[in-house]
């Protein structure tokens, strides 16, 4: 069994790759989607969506295990504030990102959906950013560095 130290350090790790993940994809990547030349959006989208699923499921499934580890092992108010959140991202994902996703695809590239996708994807950006937080938290805590319990 690891040590909270070392459950937090992994935790840190992989939560900094889905905050990096998360912005790049609020500030840069789907704000371009609306600069696309339509005749080739669809093409470039199917590459992206299939190119950033590597990058992005290892990474939400790694969070979702490490999170229920730490929730079993290691329970704490943080804890199940960051499986709260995660849970929102999931559902943010599958029931908001996925479906615009879906609706680019089919009709192409469409400015007010994806317009759409970059305003509901705030609720995964800050959503992420504040597990995140909560992670460095816990590892500053963890090293002895928090002056809160």
């Amino acid at each position: 069994m690891p040590s909270y130290s070392n459950l937090v350090t992994f935790r840190l790790v992989n939560d900094f790759g889905l905050l990096l993940l998360i912005w790049l994809v609020q500030l840069i990547i789907y704000p371009a989607f609306e600069r696309i030349q339509r005749d080739r959006f669809r093409s470039w989208h199917t590459n992206y969506t299939g190119l950033i699923t590597i990058f992005v499921v290892p990474l939400m499934f790694c969070q979702v295990a490490l999170i229920g580890y730490e929730l079993v092992y290691f329970f704490s108010w943080k804890t199940c504030c960051s499986a709260f959140v995660v849970t929102v991202c999931w559902t943010s994902t599958f029931a908001l990102s996925v479906p615009l996703h879906s609706q680019l695809q089919a009709l192409g590239n469409q400015s007010p959906i994806a317009k759409r996708l970059v305003l509901t994807n705030w609720i995964r950006t800050i959503g992420w950013s504040f597990v995140f937080c909560l992670t460095v938290y816990s590892w500053w805590q963890s090293a002895g560095l928090a002056i809160v319990p």
